[in-house]
């Protein structure tokens, strides 16, 4: 059951994606240059005998974007996670830019997880869909230090623009 509702989730996305792509009367049309709050939840797995974390995660955004036939995007952003099922109190500021061209989304993210006696650096490289709005991704993570620490491997990663501080229309 759950399978299918998140089957549902993914095609209505896509579904919406291509739709809006092909909308020709969209009537905001331009490129635009935006600064916005994100916010997101991560779910970081492992092997069946390690167990699994939630995190959430929220930020700040800055992002450029067209409304044009084909949707592309590019952006920046800073943002903290922290561990919800965590034995200690987890905190993960990282440091990120992704690019999005119709519905894929490619990007990479810098990580330091910490319970504040211990940390672990790492690089994430991602890709799924989305574009300036949101994002939903596969992120396997490339442990540079401290590989013990948190065993995950990877996760998944959904995240939304929740709120514009500043939009302004480039042309």
């Amino acid at each position: 059951m759950k399978l299918k509702k998140a089957l549902f989730v993914l095609l209505s996305i896509l579904f919406y994606q291509v739709a809006r792509a092909q909308d020709s009367l969209h009537l905001n049309k331009g490129t635009f240059k935006e600064l916005g709050f994100i916010a997101g939840y991560n779910y970081n797995f492992e092997d069946s005998n390690s167990r699994n974390y939630h995190l959430l995660e929220f930020g700040l955004i800055k992002s450029t974007y067209n409304n044009y036939h084909h949707p592309i995007s590019s952006s920046i952003y800073f943002s903290n996670e922290f561990g919800l099922n965590t034995k200690n109190f987890i905190w993960g500021p990282k440091a990120g830019a992704y690019v999005g061209f119709w519905m894929f989304t490619f990007g990479a993210e810098t990580i330091y997880y910490s319970d504040f006696h211990q940390g672990s650096l790492r690089l994430v490289p991602y890709l799924g869909i989305g574009g300036h709005l949101f994002k939903l991704t596969i992120n396997p993570h490339l442990k540079l230090i401290n590989k013990d620490f948190l065993p995950n491997t990877g996760n998944f990663n959904l995240t939304i623009r929740s709120l514009i501080v500043k939009k302004e229309k480039l042309n």
